[in-house]
């Protein structure tokens, strides 16, 4: 077997991942818009760069994905889908004015969506790229999910039949931290300027796809420390039960005492 570059590794496993989903993955010269409902287009030449993969649906373009080898930041390269997505050729008939709407970063490993059309758009972690079926169902809506959700349960009253009082409740507080999102985002703006003055432990796994935790999270704070633990990824505690404990201990130790 090949000795692929990291590269090439994570396209594979994504072109597995994507065929898996019901697309059908063609290289850009061998485009056939007719192979089936969804296809997955690789190396697409854009008005400025090069797209990694464009998704069409029913001949239409719907989304881009961009690929990266194993361990990048999948949220440092999110302004990336966003130029491909501007800058779709003429050729290509968009289903909506404006950038595409369905915009992954991957890995191949990890994947990352985010539907631009939510209000306060962002991206999240899913297992997998949605299929096609699923995207035309989607552009059939008049809204979004979180849309939908937002304006809940005020556009959309909750039935009270059947329920007791403590579900109603618990159902309007639930919805209610929905609709409280895009408040948060807008405070979180605000805040983003200061710094916080609390000390700060930020520990990342040298696996992963944030081995630079620390470097994103010391611009937050005035007292920031940090760093790798080797051989870990997500579950450092699991991975290291011994190191984590030792370096939070030692972090608690550093701080300044405080007389009552």
């Amino acid at each position: 077997m090949l000795d692929l570059a990291p590269e090439q590794r994570a396209r594979q496993q994504i072109d597995a991942q994507l065929v898996a989903s019901g697309w059908v993955v063609q290289d850009y010269k061998q485009f056939n818009p007719g192979a089936g409902l969804g296809i997955a287009l690789r190396e697409v030449p854009l008005k400025s760069g090069t797209c990694d993969y464009l998704l069409l649906v029913d001949r239409k373009a719907v989304g881009v994905i961009e690929a990266k080898k194993q361990g990048t930041l999948l949220s440092g390269v999110a302004e990336q889908s966003d130029h491909y997505a501007a800058n779709l050729p003429d050729f290509f008939q968009r289903l909506t004015t404006g950038s595409l709407p369905f915009l992954y970063e991957s890995t191949g490993i990890e994947t990352v969506f985010r539907d631009d059309r939510d209000p306060e758009a962002r991206s999240r972690r899913v297992f997998s790229f949605h299929r096609p079926e699923t995207v035309v169902a989607w552009l059939a809506e008049p809204d979004t999910l979180r849309a939908r959700l937002a304006t809940l349960p005020m556009d959309h009253p909750l039935p009270a039949q059947n329920l007791r009082a403590c579900q109603l409740e618990g159902m309007r507080g639930m919805l209610g931290y929905y609709r409280a999102v895009l408040e948060d985002i807008e405070q979180n703006k605000e805040y983003m300027g200061r710094k916080l003055d609390v000390p700060i432990l930020a520990l990342g796994g040298d696996v992963g796809s944030a081995p630079d935790l620390y470097e994103l999270v010391k611009p937050l704070g005035h007292n920031v420390r940090g760093g790798l633990i080797a051989q870990s990824s997500h579950y450092i505690l699991e991975e290291q039960p011994e190191t984590l404990p030792r370096e939070i201990t030692s972090f608690i130790e550093s701080l300044p005492s405080r007389s009552n």
